[in-house]
Protein backbone atom coordinates (compact mmCIF):
# COMPACT_ATOMS: atom_id res chain seq x y z
CA UNK A 1 0.00 0.00 0.00
CA UNK A 2 1.25 3.49 -0.84
CA UNK A 3 0.33 6.76 0.88
CA UNK A 4 1.64 10.21 1.78
CA UNK A 5 2.18 11.32 5.38
CA UNK A 6 2.59 14.89 6.60
CA UNK A 7 4.69 16.23 9.47
CA UNK A 8 4.21 19.65 11.05
CA UNK A 9 5.78 20.41 14.43
CA UNK A 10 8.13 22.86 16.13
CA UNK A 11 11.76 21.76 16.40
CA UNK A 12 14.89 23.28 17.91
CA UNK A 13 17.95 23.93 15.76
CA UNK A 14 21.04 25.40 17.38
CA UNK A 15 18.94 26.59 20.36
CA UNK A 16 16.49 28.40 18.07
CA UNK A 17 12.87 27.40 17.40
CA UNK A 18 12.03 26.32 13.89
CA UNK A 19 8.82 24.99 12.35
CA UNK A 20 9.40 21.72 10.47
CA UNK A 21 6.86 20.84 7.77
CA UNK A 22 7.04 18.20 5.06
CA UNK A 23 5.21 15.45 3.24
CA UNK A 24 6.75 12.06 2.64
CA UNK A 25 5.79 9.20 0.33
CA UNK A 26 5.24 5.94 2.24
CA UNK A 27 5.03 2.30 1.20
CA UNK A 28 3.86 -0.45 3.54
CA UNK A 29 3.48 -4.23 3.33
CA UNK A 30 1.86 -6.85 5.57
CA UNK A 31 0.83 -5.74 9.08
CA UNK A 32 2.12 -2.21 8.48
CA UNK A 33 -0.09 -1.94 5.38
CA UNK A 34 -3.10 -3.13 7.38
CA UNK A 35 -2.39 -0.47 10.02
CA UNK A 36 -1.93 2.21 7.39
CA UNK A 37 -5.18 1.23 5.71
CA UNK A 38 -7.04 1.85 9.01
CA UNK A 39 -5.43 5.28 9.49
CA UNK A 40 -7.66 8.36 9.42
CA UNK A 41 -6.76 11.68 7.80
CA UNK A 42 -6.14 14.32 10.48
CA UNK A 43 -5.32 11.87 13.26
CA UNK A 44 -1.81 11.68 14.74
CA UNK A 45 0.38 8.59 14.41
CA UNK A 46 3.83 7.49 15.49
CA UNK A 47 5.42 5.76 12.53
CA UNK A 48 8.68 3.87 12.15
CA UNK A 49 10.50 2.53 9.15
CA UNK A 50 13.48 3.18 6.94
CA UNK A 51 14.23 5.51 4.06
CA UNK A 52 15.25 4.22 0.66
CA UNK A 53 15.20 5.42 -2.93
CA UNK A 54 11.92 5.02 -4.78
CA UNK A 55 13.72 2.94 -7.42
CA UNK A 56 17.26 2.10 -8.49
CA UNK A 57 17.49 5.10 -10.81
CA UNK A 58 15.52 7.54 -8.63
CA UNK A 59 16.97 10.05 -6.18
CA UNK A 60 13.54 10.55 -4.53
CA UNK A 61 13.17 9.05 -1.07
CA UNK A 62 10.22 7.21 0.41
CA UNK A 63 9.63 5.71 3.82
CA UNK A 64 9.23 1.95 4.02
CA UNK A 65 6.79 1.75 6.92
CA UNK A 66 7.40 -1.00 9.48
CA UNK A 67 5.23 0.17 12.44
CA UNK A 68 2.29 2.55 12.89
CA UNK A 69 0.48 3.45 16.13
CA UNK A 70 -2.13 6.12 16.77
CA UNK A 71 -1.24 8.66 19.47
CA UNK A 72 -3.13 11.32 21.40
CA UNK A 73 -1.98 14.94 21.22
CA UNK A 74 -3.13 17.27 23.99
CA UNK A 75 -4.48 20.73 23.12
CA UNK A 76 -1.53 22.25 25.04
CA UNK A 77 1.05 21.11 22.46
Amino acid sequence: MEAVVAFDAPQTEHHEPRQAQFELAVIALGDAAAGLEKANVGQYYRIQGFLNRKSLKSVKLRLHLTHINSISISADV
